[in-house]
């Protein structure tokens, strides 16, 4: 059965992302997701889902150059908790001589603005 008052999105939703995640609050919509270089967390913000396709990316954390946190950044989640915006995401170990690239972890970023 199809409902035709429901408009298909297209697939994939934005293109070049992985791991999406979106977010409604205040009337807006958040989006994140992994990038391909797997290098930093990216936010969006638009007043419909529509205008998240097209919205300028804002690059909210890089990597760190060394040690932990500073490879295979991904899956990043924005929540909303309290008075405060929370990003989780996983992250590894910078490559190193006898490093572990795998060895991933789970992380979180606090902001306590209005805006996420």
């Amino acid at each position: 059965m199809t409902d035709n008052s429901v408009r298909p999105y297209p697939n994939p939703f934005i293109r070049e992302r992985a791991d999406p995640q979106i977010l409604r609050h205040g009337g807006r919509y958040f989006f994140t997701a992994t990038v391909p270089a797997y290098d930093r967390i990216v936010l969006r913000g638009a007043d419909t889902l529509d205008g998240l396709r097209t919205a300028e990316e804002t690059t909210v954390w890089v990597k760190y150059p060394e040690g932990a946190m500073g490879s295979h950044i991904w899956a990043p989640e924005l929540h909303r908790i309290g008075a405060g915006w929370y990003l989780y995401f996983a992250a590894g170990e910078a490559a190193t001589a006898t490093g572990d690239v795998w060895k991933i972890r789970m992380y979180v970023l606090e902001n306590r603005n209005d805006d996420p």
